[in-house]
C-alpha cells in the first residue's frame, strides 16, 4: 500500500494537486519510483492487490482531521481486507500529510 500511496502523491505533485482518474494515471509515478529504488512489485501486482478510490476529492480529504494518528478516510486499501503497512507510513495518512503540506503552501502563496 505504501508504494501506491507514494504513486498517488507523486501523481498529484506532477499534476497540480489533481487526483488520479485511474490506474493508467499511476503508471508514470510507478516508473519514477522504480527508477529510484528498484522493482519490489510489478505494476500489475500492485493493481491486483491494492484498491484506490479514484473518485476521491483531494480538497475534501485535506479537510479531514487526524484522530489518534488516523484519518477518517481510506482511499488506499488492500483488496484482501487486511490492514497492513510499515510502521509510520500508513498510506492514507501519507496522502493526508501531502495534502496538508500543499494546502499550507497554497495559503502562504496567497498571503505574499
Amino acid at each position: 500500500m505504501g508504494w501506491v500511496s507514494g504513486m498517488v502523491v507523486k501523481y498529484m505533485e506532477r499534476n497540480e494537486g489533481r487526483w488520479p482518474n485511474d490506474w493508467d494515471d499511476l503508471k508514470e509515478p510507478y516508473e519514477l519510483g522504480v527508477a529510484q529504488v528498484g522493482r519490489p512489485w510489478t505494476f500489475d501486482e500492485l493493481r491486483s492487490r491494492v484498491d484506490v478510490d479514484f473518485s476521491a476529492d483531494p480538497n475534501e480529504l485535506a479537510k479531514a482531521r487526524l484522530h489518534n494518528g488516523r484519518v477518517p478516510f481510506r482511499v488506499i486499501s488492500l483488496r484482501s481486507g487486511y490492514y497492513h503497512y510499515w510502521e509510520g507510513s500508513e498510506p492514507n495518512v501519507r496522502i493526508w500529510e501531502y495534502l496538508q503540506k500543499r494546502a499550507r503552501g497554497s495559503a502562504a502563496a496567497v498571503h505574499r
